[in-house]
């Protein structure tokens, strides 16, 4: 979120990768001074942009019957809020066990076509439906799409995986600066990096709510733990909460999921230091995002086994002095 002070004005952007625009301005009436709010969309899609507009609008005038349907705003996956389940191309038939196996083998192999197209949009659609698909609550397919998108065996195609994990560690083109893209170039790559998180995150969930054994010898291994591994580049991305909420978000969802799964991977943060980490990163969400704040609760409760400590407890002194660095826009 980026505010100008001097013109009344913010740009917000939210999970689902829905940028817009606050302004305010004085209206001066006859008998009072009132302030009128406009909205202006500037990327993601109009039917969420506009669920969105429309709250922020009645809080603005005021609105005391306020009717918000928290279980679609809030989300832990970033995938388009207007979409409720798998299409019905992939989950229809799948409530027969016969071709259950089938089926998900061919969800699973139409999204590797798509991530192996050359155009971005095609990749991002090959991400979103791999997001759907990984989403236990949403999905009947999420164990099979999770194990693509955890499981290392040479035998077997690692296209799924190979890119989710290279949009983790290395979120632009290898061969491509930012400065030698152009700004919707960037804006791609960008969600596409933000989505990745988003997959692991819920790969990760799904494989701790079916207990599946091939998790175990995975994160016990140097790419996981060693040095710049994935548990470095998921704290890294803590550590850069201030200026990219919903990443930190995501990787702090997969930080919770991994502590779950194995003990190995709560002595790691300890080396790493994480708790200092999650504890920046909390006072970060506790200013500017509400979902990461109690994500980083979460996390710290989980590795150092204490009670969570509600986010309006933080000490404002903290809060203060963090405003203190805090970048200006």
């Amino acid at each position: 979120m980026c505010k100008n002070n001097a013109k009344a004005s913010l740009r917000a952007e939210t999970i689902d990768h829905t940028e817009f625009i606050i302004s305010m301005y004085k209206c001066k009436n006859i008998n009072s001074l009132s302030i009128m709010v406009e909205l202006q969309r500037s990327t993601g899609e109009s039917f969420n942009y506009m669920k969105y507009a429309k709250l922020i609008l009645a809080f603005a005038r005021g609105d005391d019957d306020i009717d918000i349907d928290h279980s679609d705003l809030v989300k832990k996956c970033s995938s388009s809020g207007s979409l409720s389940c798998i299409p019905g191309s992939i989950s229809s038939c799948l409530h027969e066990n016969a071709s259950k196996c089938r089926n998900n083998e061919a969800a699973i192999d139409h999204v590797k076509e798509l991530l192996l197209k050359d155009r971005l949009d095609a990749r991002r659609l090959g991400l979103n439906s791999l997001l759907l698909m990984t989403d236990s609550r949403r999905s009947l397919v999420s164990e099979s799409a999770a194990k693509a998108v955890l499981q290392k065996d040479e035998n077997c195609d690692s296209t799924i995986r190979d890119f989710v994990f290279d949009s983790i560690s290395t979120p632009l083109n290898k061969s491509t600066t930012h400065e030698e893209m152009d700004c919707l170039e960037s804006r791609h790559w960008d969600i596409i990096h933000n989505m990745a998180l988003a997959i692991l995150g819920n790969s990760l969930e799904s494989v701790l709510e079916s207990r599946n054994s091939y998790i175990a010898p995975l994160l016990q291994s140097q790419e996981w733990t060693g040095r710049s591994g994935y548990i470095d580049v998921l704290l890294n991305e803590l550590f850069n909460a201030q200026h990219r909420l919903h990443d930190a978000y995501q990787a702090c969802r997969c930080i919770c999921a991994l502590v779950e799964l194995s003990s190995d991977i709560n002595k790691v943060l300890h080396d790493r230091n994480a708790g200092a980490i999650l504890k920046n990163a909390r006072l970060v969400g506790a200013i500017k995002h509400s979902m990461l704040a109690a994500e980083c609760n979460e996390a710290l409760s989980l590795i150092s086994g204490h009670e969570n400590i509600p986010p309006s407890f933080y000490n404002a002194c903290d809060v203060a002095n963090s405003l203190l660095h805090w970048p200006c826009y």
